[in-house]
């Protein structure tokens, strides 16, 4: 297996575009944060309040025109839809998708799903939002959102069933799935694995004719994982699992053969590929020995690997990175002490500065 260490010695530190951003009032918009999206187009960065709050929040790459989106009913997964206009929110708490207009941040239309479905990770592929749903042990799947049509048509139980298998002894996930995906064309990949539990089950699926087709499924990334992307080619995906001290790539076909490690330190909780292919992002939730939260690769090893640190006190949170379109912009989601509120740093990485690292 080849290993990409993340070294004291053989890192530069990142720039900032302009100012860390304070996204947030005193008391907080948000509790915690359950996703987070950018918009390179009206220059913004959202993300939602997670499962146990009610906000979509936006805030621009200059710190500035923060606005709050209420009675998002457990705002948890985001997605922007292909011609960015529409930002789509899945509503853990209220069985629904929301479909938010990325101009006004106010929304356009709500989506109702099926009573006690929990909605809550997102990934989309051309007009389809696809959709991990599941409130209860051992009831999660996946939904499709046909968004080519309106109002919008959800469809449910698209996890492919195991080959042979009777209906009462499928086995599902054992609540919402973490959704990404990668890939153009007939090289598209729709990963699904379940968050927290352990071994890592994780299934790859390719779609045909608007359908899930699996391609395979297997125990990979150890215990307890926290985040999923898969690559802009869609041949390998990576998780973040907090059993391990790195970032973990799988090929996403059905052995899931690993394809490299890059190190992080303990307990990895973010991993974001860039959709143009030109990085690879993972953080820590808690710093290591050489004080990085953030380390930014490039997935096949042609630039020495960068560092992001946090500024004292700040730590980042779940699923906290998130890329523009380009990759030109890399979004840090952190948690600043005991604030409600988040903290986003703005990342250029092709623009290394001596002031952070």
């Amino acid at each position: 297996m080849t290993v990409r260490l993340g070294l004291v010695g053989s890192v530069t530190a990142l720039s900032l575009l302009g100012f860390p951003a304070y996204a947030g009032s005193p008391s907080g918009p948000a509790a915690e944060v359950g996703d987070v999206v950018v918009d390179p187009a009206h220059k913004k960065v959202y993300y939602s309040s997670g499962a146990s709050a009610n906000q979509v929040v936006s805030i621009g790459f200059d710190g500035r025109g923060k606005k709050v989106l209420d009675n998002q009913f457990g705002a948890a997964g985001l997605v922007l839809s292909a011609d960015g206009k529409t930002l789509y929110a899945a509503l853990a708490a209220g069985d629904a998708i929301s479909a938010i207009d990325t101009e006004t941040l106010t929304e356009r239309a709500r989506y109702a799903l099926t009573p006690h479905s929990c909605p809550t990770h997102l990934a989309r592929t051309g007009s389809d939002v696809w959709f991990g749903y599941g409130c209860d042990a051992w009831t999660g799947e996946i939904g499709r959102l046909d968004t080519s049509v309106e109002p919008a048509v959800p469809t449910y139980a698209h996890q492919a069933p195991e080959p042979g298998v009777p209906e009462k002894d499928q086995r599902r996930f054992e609540r919402a799935p973490l959704l990404a995906e990668g890939g153009d064309g007939a090289a598209v990949r729709v990963v699904a694995g379940q968050p927290h539990i352990s071994p890592v089950n994780v299934r790859v699926y390719r779609i045909d004719g608007g359908k899930l087709v699996e391609e395979g499924r297997q125990d990979r990334g150890g215990s307890n994982l926290t985040d999923l992307t898969v690559g802009a080619d869609g041949a390998l995906f990576y998780t973040a699992a907090g059993s391990q001290d790195h970032v973990s790539a799988y090929r996403a076909d059905k052995d899931m053969g690993s394809a490299g490690a890059w190190r992080t330190g303990q307990s990895p909780n973010s991993v974001a590929a860039s959709p143009d292919g030109s990085w690879l992002a993972a953080g820590v939730r808690t710093a290591g020995p050489d004080g990085a939260s953030v380390y930014v690769h490039a997935p096949d090893a042609s630039r020495d690997p960068r560092t992001y640190r946090l500024p004292t006190g700040q730590r980042l949170v779940d699923r906290g990175l998130a890329w523009s379109e380009d990759g030109k912009v890399l979004a840090i989601v952190a948690r600043r002490g005991q604030e409600p509120a988040p903290v986003v740093h703005i990342v250029d990485p092709s623009r290394p500065h001596p002031d952070f690292g």
